[in-house]
């Protein structure tokens, strides 16, 4: 949505370098770890899978209730910088 707001401030070449790093880092934390982080940490100092939010399950620790450890809206997004942009 960023690069798309960016393009439609005329920020053509910035939009496509966003798009580019995106997938880059994307592709990185895949070749490393296997699997498709949501969720990131700003200073890439923490690995995703370290991150608090992304521990294994457990209900009886309010952060850590959650379905499923790894895969996200990066996944979906991926996608969409990969394939879809033209």
């Amino acid at each position: 949505m960023i690069a798309r707001g960016l393009e439609r401030c005329g920020l053509i070449a910035e939009a496509a370098a966003l798009r580019r790093r995106t997938r880059e880092m994307i592709e990185s934390h895949y070749a490393r770890w296997g699997v498709f982080h949501e969720f990131f940490d700003d200073e890439g100092v923490v690995p995703p899978h370290q991150l608090k939010r992304k521990s294994m399950c457990a209900p009886e620790v309010s952060w850590m209730h959650q379905a499923i450890s790894d895969y996200g809206w990066t996944a979906s997004c991926y996608v969409d910088l990969a394939f879809l942009e033209t």
